[in-house]
């Protein structure tokens, strides 16, 4: 409840800014996450909202759009939106290995979301690929 009543405080505080404002956007972030704990319906359409601020106006900040990316994901999993997730999930994981490596903990949590959304779609196949090549990083090669 603390949560979400900080996330309207903060999207109304910057509510009134132009869209270009990076305190507008993280805001309406906060204010997604905060939805998205108890309301995901009531987020998809604020996080879909900030992925495409992130994607238009700090398109350079990729690790950014990940990470709602991965937000949005989350929701459309929630809301039985599987199909739409993993399709996501395939793309966040893809560029955060290509951006931090396999062994970057950022990846390793992104490929085991992509795991486990596969499981819960019966695509085994798929799921047992992505895990292997998560399975061949030691834990030593795990960054932070």
């Amino acid at each position: 409840a603390v949560f979400l009543a900080l996330g309207w405080a903060s999207w109304k505080t910057y509510l009134a800014r132009p869209d270009t404002d990076q305190c507008r956007v993280l805001s309406l972030s906060v204010l997604g996450r905060a939805l998205l704990k108890s309301r995901p319906r009531d987020a998809l359409p604020v996080l879909e909202e900030t992925v495409a601020l992130r994607r238009r106006y700090w398109w350079h900040h990729e690790e950014n759009i990940l990470a709602a990316q991965g937000s949005l994901s989350v929701c459309l999993s929630q809301l039985g939106r599987r199909e739409e997730s993993v399709v996501l999930l395939r793309e966040v994981y893809a560029r955060t290995v290509a951006l931090r490596g396999a062994g970057h903990i950022n990846a390793v949590g992104s490929g085991l979301a992509l795991v486990t959304t596969l499981n819960k779609l019966q695509m085994r196949d798929e799921a047992n690929l992505v895990l292997r090549e998560l399975l061949k990083i030691r834990w030593e090669t795990i960054t932070i």
